[in-house]
């Protein structure tokens, strides 16, 4: 019986955040990311998706990931810094270029986040 995924948010500011899903394998994750998106993708170890519009809602980027590519930090860094660039275009509401010391700080905040609550997840 396979479990349902294991989600939790990652506030970014008082009214920002980013949301982390982790499934149980690829096909489970791939579910996720059709229903989040609307479009089918198959990505082989995790994927980070900007909704346009969802900036409005609070969400700056949603990260997929499954039990097995969690396990792996590098592939978290990955994410994360995908995930970090939109943070800092957000936060900052500007176009402008983004600076080198807010945009690793995002990606060592969020890959920690993601450690910290992975390793607390009932397995």
């Amino acid at each position: 019986m396979k479990r349902k995924p294991f989600k939790f948010r990652i506030q970014v500011s008082p009214r920002r955040f980013v949301r982390v899903s982790i499934s149980e394998d690829k096909p489970s994750m791939w579910k996720e990311i059709e229903r989040e998106q609307g479009q089918r993708h198959q990505h082989e170890l995790a994927c980070t998706v900007f909704s346009p519009g969802a900036t409005d809602r609070g969400c700056v980027a949603a990260l997929f990931f499954s039990w097995q590519s969690v396990g792996r930090p590098a592939i978290v860094a990955h994410e994360a810094a995908h995930a970090s660039q939109n943070i800092c275009a957000v936060l900052k509401e500007k176009a402008e270029l983004v600076d080198n010391e807010a945009h690793a700080s995002w990606v060592e905040k969020l890959v920690e986040k993601i450690l910290e609550r992975t390793s607390k997840a009932p397995l």
